[in-house]
């Protein structure tokens, strides 16, 4: 099959064309996200003898966003490519494939941050992030809240010390791994019923 996209042929751009909207829903999700982003979470309220908000907070995460990124994006993409490119040798099987990748993280992307501001759970770190004065206590039979806290409340660090749930690390990577495992569950034909096991331990 030839990787040659003829766009004179008026079919090929009918067929470009539709693809529009998907590409504008995806890019509006984005938009959505990052406009979002920029809300301050709510703040739940905490012991201050909670011991599982008094971890160190460190400034370089174990596992780097940028890192999620290619495991969740580049490598799918990758292997999208190999399949589409490399063994259908068709673009839009490709662009097929790229496209539902790029609606599952968009989606993803758009959902988590909702739940982060609306939820409002503090990270283990908090404490750290915060330093809340010494010799705070808590109220009788009550919590307290983000004012006992002695660092600016506008920062970054304090904003993200407030959207520990749901983990945008384990949702990216969910949502781009998972697409890949279902795309070539597809393309193998996994669920035909005719129980080759070897497909199992690739979608796995």
């Amino acid at each position: 099959m030839s990787l040659v996209i003829n766009l004179k042929d008026k079919r090929t751009r009918l067929l470009v064309l539709s693809y529009a909207k998907d590409w504008v829903l995806v890019f509006a999700m984005l938009a959505i996200f990052l406009a979002i982003d920029t809300v301050p979470p709510f703040h739940r309220e905490f012991s201050i003898n909670d011991t599982t908000l008094m971890h160190e907070y460190k400034v370089h995460e174990t596992v780097p966003m940028w890192l999620a990124a290619i495991i969740a994006i580049v490598i799918p993409i990758i292997i999208i490519a190999c399949f589409s490119l490399g063994y259908r040798r068709s673009w839009y099987d490709f662009h097929c494939g790229i496209l539902g990748l790029a609606l599952v993280i968009s989606m993803v992307a758009m959902v988590v941050d909702c739940i982060k501001i609306t939820v409002g759970r503090p990270r283990p770190d908090m404490f750290d992030r915060c330093k809340p004065a010494l010799g705070t206590v808590d109220p009788p039979l009550k919590l307290l809240n983000y004012t006992i806290c002695t660092e600016p409340f506008d920062t970054y660090e304090f904003r993200d010390g407030f959207k520990s749930f749901p983990s945008g690390h384990s949702a990216f990577s969910f949502a781009g791994l998972g697409y890949l495992s279902f795309f070539l569950a597809g393309k193998m034909h996994l669920f035909d019923g005719r129980g080759h096991a070897y497909k199992s331990f690739i979608f796995a």
